[in-house]
């Protein structure tokens, strides 16, 4: 019920707001804080990798045992994004599954919630990532795989500088290339993250 009058006050908030985009999401007050996963949120991630379709780089899912291994392996990063404003929390409403070895990152999966497509912080995540690849020295690429519904999701790499170089398996994987720095983040939004050291076992 907190969830549904907070998306009420946003829409008529939206609807009031009468000056430019931008200065709309700046007096929104936004947070985004990104972790890595704890074993008692992988229901959560299961969740979302079961839901999300349009902002889902791959489409694969993982199982809950799946994820329990990655969640502990010293080569693999599973990271989750929670977003707020001033009418509330989102929750939990991104996932990154990274993979880490000498040298060579990969990205096998980004997923963001559908709920937060209007507010400009779809692409904080992945640029979160070739930052954290960049400080440490390592080529990173992302995988994508076109499931029918996530063209957003290619579109969102692109923008990011992203460059795709190859297709892998039957053609409907392509592997992108990241760009050697990030995108900085949007002014409008406060991003925080926990623990980046695990990250770089």
């Amino acid at each position: 019920r907190l969830l549904y009058l907070s998306e009420v006050h946003r829409q008529q908030a939206e609807a009031d707001f009468t000056g430019p985009r931008q200065e709309l999401l700046k007096s929104l007050n936004m947070e985004m804080r990104i972790w890595h996963a704890a074993p008692d949120e992988l229901i959560r991630v299961e969740e979302l990798v079961q839901r999300t379709n349009q902002l889902n780089s791959t489409g694969r899912l993982y199982s809950y045992q799946e994820l329990q291994a990655i969640a502990s392996s010293d080569t693999h990063s599973l990271l989750l994004a929670s977003l707020s404003d001033l009418f509330g929390d989102y929750g939990t409403i991104g996932v990154v599954l990274c993979e880490r070895a000498h040298g060579q990152w990969k990205l096998l999966l980004l997923l963001m919630s559908c709920r937060i497509m209007s507010r400009g912080v779809s692409p904080i995540m992945l640029n979160f990532v070739v930052d954290m690849a960049a400080r440490q020295n390592a080529e990173l690429t992302a995988v994508f795989r076109d499931t029918g519904r996530n063209e957003a999701m290619a579109m969102a790499y692109k923008m990011a500088g992203f460059v795709e170089v190859e297709r892998e398996g039957s053609g409907d994987e392509r592997l992108f290339r990241a760009p050697s720095n990030a995108q900085p983040f949007p002014a409008y939004v406060v991003v925080s993250y926990e623990e980046p050291s695990r990250l770089i076992n």
